[in-house]
C-alpha cells in the first residue's frame, strides 16, 4: 500500500494456492490442539519472499468472500506450507500454533477460496467427493493439475502415487 503517495506498478504479485486438502480425517492427522481428527487443508507460498496473510480471508463458500479473516501477524515464509484446520474452532487460534476457521469442509465435495484484503480471488478449488482419510491436492504443488494425494502430504510436497501398468503384451 501507498497511502498519500503515487501506487507502485511494481508491488510484489502475491503467489500463494490451496495446495491439499482432508476434508474427512479419521485417522491421518491429530489436531495439536484438542487432540481430534478434523479436516484440514494447506496453503503453499510459491514465492521466493514471505507474505503476510492478515486481512486475507479464506472460506469454503466463493460468493463470501469474507467468511474467515486471517488474524494480523499470521505470515507464510517462502516456499512454505500452512496448515489450516478446518474445524470451526478459532478459539484455538494463538500466535505460534496452526489456523483454525471457522468452516469445516463437505466430504461430499466443497470449494475452498483464499481473497486478498480488497476482497479480490487469490486462488480457489472446488473438489468433489472425498473418502475417510483420503486427501487431494495439485501436483506439482501449486500447479493447476489435482490428483489424489498418495499417501497425505500435510505440510509437505504433495506427493503422488504413479502406478505404471506393466505392458503383458508378450510381442
Amino acid at each position: 500500500p501507498t497511502p498519500g503517495f503515487a501506487n507502485n506498478p511494481t508491488s510484489r504479485v502475491v503467489r500463494i494456492a490451496i495446495n491439499e486438502w482432508m476434508p474427512d480425517n479419521a485417522s491421518t492427522l491429530i489436531d495439536p490442539s484438542d487432540s481430534r481428527f478434523e479436516d484440514w487443508f494447506e496453503l503453499v507460498n510459491l514465492g521466493d519472499a514471505a507474505v503476510d496473510l492478515g486481512q486475507y480471508f479464506l472460506s469454503d463458500d466463493l460468493l463470501d468472500t469474507d467468511k474467515f479473516e486471517i488474524p494480523g501477524g499470521v505470515v507464510i515464509g517462502p516456499k512454505a506450507f500452512m496448515l489450516i484446520w478446518a474445524d470451526n474452532d478459532t478459539g484455538a487460534n494463538a500466535p505460534g500454533t496452526d489456523l483454525h476457521v471457522n468452516f469445516s469442509l463437505s466430504k461430499d465435495g466443497d470449494a475452498i477460496g483464499l481473497f486478498a484484503r480488497d476482497g479480490s480471488l487469490v486462488d480457489a478449488v472446488t473438489f468433489s467427493t472425498l473418502g475417510p482419510d483420503a486427501s487431494a491436492g495439485r501436483w506439482p504443488d501449486g500447479s493447476p493439475n489435482l490428483y489424489p494425494m498418495m499417501p497425505p502430504t500435510p505440510g509437505n510436497t504433495n506427493a503422488v502415487l504413479l502406478i505404471m501398468a506393466a505392458n503383458k503384451d508378450a510381442s
